[in-house]
């Protein structure tokens, strides 16, 4: 025989024995032997006696909307991880970053300089008097990877609206 102890209204053990054991009054158990499919934490209904697996699997929607946040995250670690520039510096990739670098080119351009007093770089390595030309070619990579970033982070969030099953939702990866 099979029997299953009800707690808090679900199959809270699960076991198999030949007779009814004895237990104190208080403890519910019911003869699930002709219910194999019944298993630990399953919902016990008194009122019919019927189990129901508590698991619902997620839907479409659901998965997509999980992996629309997973494309999030992932754009926005993509761009908090840095970006390695051609001279070899690690740059942080952040708006705050872009517009600090630019600001500064623009502010030694006004002045009529011609080189960054200093840059600092993902590490928070210091380089001292960047050439300006140099400084824009950093910038317009910096900004070119966040472009990138950005519409890969589009394209596919497109992938996983369109998707039409779960397992072409899940296939969508960064």
């Amino acid at each position: 025989m099979r029997y299953a102890q009800i707690l808090n209204g679900r199959a809270h053990w699960v076991f198999e024995q030949e007779t009814l054991p004895e237990f104190a009054p208080n403890i519910v158990l019911v003869n699930i032997t002709d219910k194999p499919e019944v298993k630990e934490g399953w919902k016990y209904n008194p009122d019919t006696g019927e189990f129901a697996n508590p698991y619902v699997p997620p839907t479409l929607e659901d998965i997509k909307e999980r992996k629309l946040e997973e494309i999030k995250q992932a754009s926005l670690s993509a761009l908090a991880s840095g970006y390695v520039l051609s001279n070899g510096w690690k740059a942080n990739c952040g708006l705050d970053d872009v517009l600090m670098l630019r600001g500064g080119i623009e502010l030694v351009e006004g002045n009529g300089g011609t080189a960054l007093p200093e840059y600092r770089d993902f590490h928070n390595e210091r380089h001292f008097n960047v050439p300006i030309e140099t400084a824009k070619l950093l910038l317009a990579e910096i900004v070119t990877y966040q472009a990138y970033v950005f519409h890969r982070k589009w394209e596919l969030q497109d992938m996983a609206k369109v998707a039409g099953t779960a397992d072409e939702a899940n296939a969508i990866t960064w």
